[in-house]
């Protein structure tokens, strides 16, 4: 639980690749695996978590905190999917798209260009309903996954397990008219 804690307390961009890689295997004590170079000059860092039952339960409770609200901060920032009655775990999180140097010129996040904002995200997991799922989420130039793809999933979550009544739901495959 204290390294579930210690994790939601870790926000940064990665700038430093090096300094990143020496993080996830010093405190969390995963192992690089490999490297590549992307084709656009990125470097990528493959990472590998211990296999236990231990470090599936932190990465659990960590996903459990992003959907509860609670001590200590910044726990929460996923609360906007919560769906009472279901055990929903999941993690929000933005992918930059951009440098930092580029949102430092405006004022605020409103104005930076619809092309310069960071990919909202948001992954999920149902697991005391039948059938168990996963759902990821991504908006494009969304800024936050907490305010953009959350909400989305709450829906998504409600509509799967709460639905009662599916006569008005038609499938893509249905085609739209008869």
């Amino acid at each position: 639980m204290a390294l579930a804690k210690k994790l939601l307390h870790t926000r940064y961009r990665v700038n430093d690749l090096e300094q990143t890689v020496e993080f996830y295997k010093n405190v969390l004590g995963l192992e690089e695996v490999r490297r590549h170079k992307s084709p656009r000059g990125s470097e990528l860092a493959f990472l590998k978590a211990p296999e236990s039952e231990e470090t599936v339960e932190i990465v659990r409770t960590g996903m459990r905190l992003c959907i509860e609200k609670g001590p200590p901060a910044p726990t929460g920032t996923g609360r906007l999917a919560q769906v009472p009655g279901i055990d929903l775990i999941g993690k929000t999180g933005s992918a930059q798209v951009t440098s930092l140097e580029v949102h430092e010129q405006y004022a605020t996040e409103a104005d930076i260009p619809y092309k310069f904002r960071d990919h909202a995200w948001f992954v999920a997991g149902v697991l005391d309903q039948e059938p168990k799922s996963s759902i990821c989420i991504l908006i494009e130039h969304g800024h936050h996954g907490s305010s953009a793809a959350a909400p989305l999933a709450k829906k998504i979550v409600e509509f799967f397990y709460e639905k009662k009544d599916t006569s008005s739901v038609q499938l893509a495959s249905q085609g739209i008219a008869n």
